[in-house]
């Protein structure tokens, strides 16, 4: 029974739901993640997208019936023009909260030549 409740598990990644909002200066990125551990998170910034992946691992020895997720899971948010070097990722009370700071816009190429 635990083999094939690990291969669905494995078949059917669970995806954490977030919450996703955004002020004048950054994204924030909420979601409710009790019961995994800050060692078991991964989040990077590439190419404008947000990754954020962990893993809950599954309960051994239960002979009955499981209702709780494990196994791995991944989310992506693309945030293009985000200050890559500002994001910030904070877990507290199995809550995380991803941080993407906006990137200062990008002037126009070129200027104006006054005429004499």
């Amino acid at each position: 029974m635990s083999d094939l409740r690990n291969f669905f598990n494995e078949l059917f990644q669970f995806n954490i739901p977030f919450d996703e909002y955004q002020t004048k200066d950054e994204y924030i990125l909420v979601g409710d993640v009790a019961g995994v551990s800050k060692e078991n998170w991964n989040v990077n910034y590439h190419n404008g997208i947000v990754k954020i992946s962990g893993s809950r691992e599954c309960q051994k020895n239960i002979n009955m019936f499981t209702e709780r997720w494990c196994g791995t899971f991944t989310r992506d948010f693309v945030f293009p023009g985000a200050t890559t070097d500002k994001i910030t990722a904070q877990l507290k009370d199995g809550v995380l909260e991803v941080k993407v700071p906006k990137s200062e816009p990008k002037k126009p190429a070129g200027t104006d030549i006054h005429i004499q």
